[in-house]
Order: structure tokens, then sequence, then C-alpha cells
């Protein structure tokens, strides 16, 4: 039980139920029903996940070192070896293409799309420090993953699959550059990585800990924030969708919220990791459910999803770091 405990801290086990119903959620935008089809599309994300996951520890791990409030994270600790880590990571790769090609075949553009999330991956594994920006192909990899699951239940891709697609890129793009590159500040400037968030003068000054996010830094998360939220209106305000009496409402408070909270963490003027990693679950677990909450105009099935993402973090965190807002590995 310990080894799989520690595999699945390695793994990022809080975060799996996010990337896992990326290519559900393309799926569902296509007005795919089937559970089992769903259900290896879950399956096929967590795939992703971990080979994604595992091999950005196994890249990172000298950084990692840096900190010891990273000290819970396998490969810093030695729980595992490089060896074993890397082996875990192409596990991963291997069911997600399995899966992948059991549900396609040999279609030639889903295979493509496929492969395009695994290379833009590997590319973020291996570039991620080392100039900014790159945080793009991360994300771009969480878009492929939503797209293939459009193309697994047809090639002629509609207009909400891209829509939904744009989100998962989006929301991906917020987590690295804002919420990631904040979290790992602290290391990530000592060991010279070269993100986003240390390209915009963010920095931990002092044994005090001061924690400095200038302006532009903010208005970078804001115009993220807001174009994420463009999108999830952008349905309604053009016809594609039908707002249900409650939605448009719903989806304003929790845009709201979200803000508010990302303004809050951004605000914050010592680095603390522990306050943060609440602090941006809290957000994660907002800005996911805008997603299935707009599409639950297409089918009030899609609303059911919304459970999915926070029931994974409360489990993976109490089972693993013994609290339900502990993400240790974070």
């Amino acid at each position: 039980m310990g080894t799989i405990a520690e595999h699945a801290k390695l793994a990022r086990a809080f975060n799996l139920t996010l990337t896992a119903l990326a290519p559900v959620m393309g799926a569902l935008a296509m007005g795919e029903h089937t559970l089992w089809r769903l259900a290896a599309l879950f399956m096929l994300g967590a795939g992703a996940h971990v080979f994604g996951f595992v091999l950005n520890d196994y890249m990172d791990t000298r950084i990692d070192r840096l900190s010891v409030e990273l000290g819970e994270r396998p490969l810093v600790s030695g729980s595992i070896t490089p060896r074993g880590a890397l082996a875990f990571a192409l596990s991963g790769l291997a069911v997600m293409m399995v899966l992948g090609i059991f549900l396609v075949g040999l279609s030639f553009w889903p295979v493509v799309v496929l492969l395009m999330a695994a290379g833009f991956a590997t590319l973020y594994n291996m570039m991620s420090k080392d100039a900014p920006g790159m945080d793009f192909l991360v994300a771009g990899a969480v878009g492929f993953l939503c797209l293939f699951g459009a193309l697994s239940v047809s090639l002629d891709i509609g207009p909400m699959a891209v829509v939904t697609a744009t989100l998962a890129f989006l929301q991906v793009m917020f987590m690295n550059v804002v919420a990631g590159g904040l979290k790992d500040i602290d290391h990530d400037s000592a060991g010279g990585g070269r993100t986003l968030a240390v390209a915009y003068g963010c920095r931990v000054i002092g044994r005090a800990r001061r924690l400095v996010v200038p302006v532009r830094f903010k208005c970078l998360a804001h115009f993220l924030e807001g174009t994420f939220l463009f999108f999830i209106f952008m349905p309604f305000f053009t016809g594609l969708l039908r707002p249900m009496v409650w939605q448009v409402p719903v989806l304003v408070v929790l845009g709201v919220v979200m803000v508010s909270m990302s303004t809050r963490f951004m605000a914050f003027r010592t680095f603390d990791r522990p306050l943060m990693r609440k602090a941006l679950l809290t957000h994660y677990i907002i800005n996911f459910t805008l997603a299935p909450i707009m599409l639950s105009a297409m089918d009030i099935w899609a609303i059911v999803i919304i459970v999915a993402y926070p029931l994974g973090v409360a489990v993976s965190n109490l089972a693993l770091h013994g609290g339900v807002a502990k993400a240790g590995t974070m």
C-alpha cells in the first residue's frame, strides 16, 4: 500500500480527475452519451495525466529539491527511483495510446491529435523551465485531449467542441502560468527556472519571504480569466446554446467568485505555500465547474460531472496527505 500511495503522490492524484475529464468534456460537447465510451475516454485522460505529471517531476527533480516544502514528492524524498518514475510515466502513455486506438482504430486525424497531445506534453516537460511561455505547450496538450474526445464521436467537429477545447486550453494556461508560477516562485527563481512568473518579476525576498507580484503579472492573470469567461458566455450570446433560467446568474456569481479568489492569492504579502495551496485548490474547483454548467444547456447530465473533480481532490488528499485541502505534492 505504501508503494501505491507513493505512485499516487508522484502522479499528483489530487488533480488527476481534471485531466481525465478533458476528453470526456470534448465527447459530451459532441452529444456522446454512451457510458462505456465516456469511461474509456476518462481512463485515456487518466493515462495522459500520469504520463505528463510524472515526466514533469522526473525532469524537474533538481529544481524541486531546492524547496523543503516539496519534500513529500517521491523523487525528492527518494521513495521512487528516477528509473521507476520514467517507467511509470511510459505506462501512462501506453494506456493513453492503446485506449485511443481502441476507440477510433487507425482513423488518421484522431490519432494525429492524440499524438500531438503526447508530443506537446513531452516538449513542455523538456523545456518548461528553460524559456518563458512554454505553458502553451501543456495547455495545448490538454486542449488536444479535449479535441480527441470530440473526434472520437465524429470527424465533423461542431462549434461547441471547439469552444470546450478552447476553455480547456485557457484553464490550463491559467493553472500553469499563474497558479503554478506563483506557488513555485521561491525555488523556480532560486534554481534558475525561466517561467513567465519569473520573467514578469515575481519573486520572494529575504528571510521574511515577502512575495512580490508585479501589476503586469496580475494583468496577464486577469486577461486569461477574462478570456476564459468570454468563452463561457459566448455560446449563449451567439445562440449556440439556449440557457436555462438559472444558468447565466449562477455562472455570473461563480465567475465573480473565481476572479475574487485569484485577486486574493495574488495579493498575498508573504509567500506561504500551504495557504496558497488551499486558495488555489478552491480556485481550481470553481474554475472547473463553469464549463460543465455551460454544457448542461446541451445535456443536463453534464452537470453530474461537477462533483467528479472536487470529489477526486477530497478523496486523494484525505487518503494521501491526511486532510481534504492538504495537497502535499502540489
